[in-house]
């Protein structure tokens, strides 16, 4: 700002605005490896409505439910905002859906 470069953190910025920041550093990371492989998949099948997918994925848009696409909206646009458009939910955003589908207060780590 001004020149002068400032460097705040999801905690201090929670802080600074008053909103809970818990959890978004991990939602950011680009290491998902905090969560299992099994809670990928597991995600991944309920929300691709596919439930004998193999292997987690990235989950289009089109291919969940109305209300999964709505949540993922409310995500991208409010929650994390992103400049460009998103068509695929990736895995965090996979766990936040299905956090907000069941209107838990837990973390993704918790599933």
């Amino acid at each position: 700002m001004n020149g002068v470069l400032i460097e705040v953190d999801a905690r201090a910025l929670g802080v600074i605005l008053g909103v809970p920041a818990t959890g978004f550093d991990l939602y950011v990371r680009e290491d998902k490896s905090l969560l299992s492989k099994a809670k990928l998949l597991k995600l991944a099948q309920h929300l691709s409505q596919q439930p004998g997918l193999k292997n987690s994925q990235a989950v289009k848009k089109g291919d969940m439910q109305s209300l999964h696409q709505l949540l993922l909206w409310f995500i991208i646009k409010n929650i994390i905002p992103r400049a460009q458009g998103r068509n695929q939910a990736d895995a965090m955003d996979q766990c936040l859906t299905d956090l907000m589908d069941r209107g838990s207060r837990s973390t993704c780590l918790h599933l």
